[in-house]
């Protein structure tokens, strides 16, 4: 199984639940276009358990929800809106 990418958020991703994102920083806008040449595109969603979720540094929780997009909208600016749905952990 290869290594999913990892997006690391200040709250839990429960499976079936809904997840809409505002993506702007060049690393995870870089992880999304990748993701969309998938056909399938999914990452997934683990804990900050200490450290901020902009910037970097974070130290993560060691389970995550796999996140399947939805769609994805550009904002008019350097950012996507992303909606998402939890799927198994």
């Amino acid at each position: 199984m290869d290594a999913a990418a990892m997006f690391p958020l200040g709250t839990v991703l429960f499976p079936h639940t809904p997840l809409l994102l505002r993506i702007f920083e060049p690393r995870y806008l870089t992880m999304l276009g990748r993701l969309l040449d998938d056909e399938e595109p999914q990452f997934g969603v683990v804990l900050i358990a200490r450290g901020r979720e902009a910037g970097g540094g974070e130290e993560r929780e060691g389970i995550a929800t796999m996140a399947r997009i939805v769609k994805v909208d550009p904002s008019g600016t350097d950012a996507l809106h992303v909606i998402a749905v939890g799927g198994e952990r």
